[in-house]
C-alpha cells in the first residue's frame, strides 16, 4: 500500500496496547479516509499476536453493512512487529462516547429513542452475520460499536474473536490477557467458555449501555469472588435503564438467562427490535 498516509497527529482511539490513527489512502478514483490500527512496538509480543489474530478473523469475514470492513494491511515489516491494519473510517466514532456526549451537551443533536432501536437492530444484524460465519466476537460493547456519518452501526474490534471449528459451538479461552469482565456471561467468566450465546449476553449489556446513554454497567462493583458468585447465581443484573421501559429491559433480561440455551438468538433479537422500531416511527 504505497499510497497510504498515516497521520500520527490524529489519533482516533487508544487502548492498553493498540492505537488507531486516521489515514488517507489514495486510489485511482481519489483519496479515501481510512482508519489504521497498529500496536505500540514496546508492548509485549502477546498483544502483537492479538492484532495478528484480529487480522486473520477480518480477512476471512467478508463484507456486511454492519461490520467494519477491512480495506487491507501493511505487513512488509511484520518480523519487527510492525503491522498496519487498514479499515473503513467511521466518522462519528464509537457509540459509547457519542451517546454520552450527546446526553451532556445541548449543542449536539439529541439521540432519539428511534436511533437506539435502529442501532439495536443493526448490531443484532452484524452479530447474526458473525454467527453465520461461526465467529465469536468475545468483546461486544458500546465502545466497540462505531458510527458512520449517516449514523449507522458498524461492529468493530475483533481482537478477542475466534472462528469455531466445524463441529463445535464453544470456544475455550486458554491465552492470558485482559478480559472485559463486566460484559462477560457467567460461563465465560468462570470457565472461559465462549459461544454465540455468550455474545448474546454481552449484547444485553451493550443494550443497557445504549439505553442508559453510556452509563458504565456494574459501576459499583469491583471484579472478585463476590461479583462472580452473584453472577453465577443468576441474581445480579444492571438496573432498568434510563429509557426504553420494561419492554426493552425484558429483552435484556432474556439475553442474561443463566442457562445459555435459553437466551434469545440474534435473529430473534433483530426481529424484536425491528417491530419496536416500526411501532415507534408510526407514532
Amino acid at each position: 500500500m504505497e499510497n497510504l498516509f498515516l497521520d500520527e497527529r490524529h489519533i482516533l482511539g487508544k487502548g492498553a496496547f493498540g492505537i488507531v490513527y486516521k489515514g488517507i489512502l489514495t486510489k485511482p478514483d481519489g483519496p479515501t479516509v481510512v482508519a489504521i490500527k497498529t500496536v505500540v512496538n514496546t508492548v509485549d509480543v502477546s498483544y502483537f499476536k492479538v492484532l495478528l489474530s484480529e487480522l486473520r478473523v477480518m480477512t476471512n469475514l467478508g463484507v456486511h453493512p454492519n461490520i467494519v470492513n477491512l480495506v487491507g494491511a501493511v505487513t512488509s515489516n511484520i518480523e519487527n512487529r510492525k503491522l498496519w491494519m487498514v479499515m473503513e473510517f467511521c466518522e462519528l466514532g464509537n457509540v459509547s462516547s457519542y451517546v454520552t456526549f450527546s446526553n451532556g451537551d445541548e449543542k449536539v443533536t439529541s439521540v432519539l429513542y428511534s436511533d437506539l432501536l435502529k442501532w439495536s437492530i443493526q448490531t443484532a444484524s452484524g452479530m447474526e452475520f458473525l454467527g453465520e460465519k461461526r465467529i465469536i466476537h468475545g468483546d461486544l460493547s458500546a465502545r466497540n460499536l462505531l458510527l458512520t456519518g449517516t449514523k449507522d452501526i458498524k461492529v468493530s474490534d475483533f481482537g478477542l474473536s475466534r472462528q469455531l471449528v466445524y463441529n463445535s459451538s464453544l470456544y475455550v479461552k486458554k491465552s492470558d490477557g485482559p478480559i472485559p469482565w463486566k460484559w462477560m456471561a457467567p460461563e465465560a467468566l468462570s470457565d472461559m467458555n465462549f459461544s454465540t450465546s455468550s455474545d448474546v449476553y454481552a449484547f444485553g449489556i451493550t443494550l443497557w449501555e445504549l439505553f442508559s446513554y453510556g452509563e458504565i454497567p456494574f459501576s459499583e462493583w469491583n471484579y472478585g469472588k463476590e461479583f462472580l458468585d452473584r453472577l453465577k447465581c443468576g441474581d445480579l443484573f444492571p438496573e432498568e435503564p434510563t429509557i426504553g421501559g420494561k419492554d426493552v429491559y425484558q429483552v435484556m433480561m432474556q439475553c442474561w438467562k443463566l442457562d445459555r440455551r435459553l437466551r434469545l438468538s440474534f435473529t430473534e433479537l433483530k426481529s424484536i427490535f425491528l417491530k419496536m422500531y416500526n411501532d415507534e416511527i408510526r407514532i
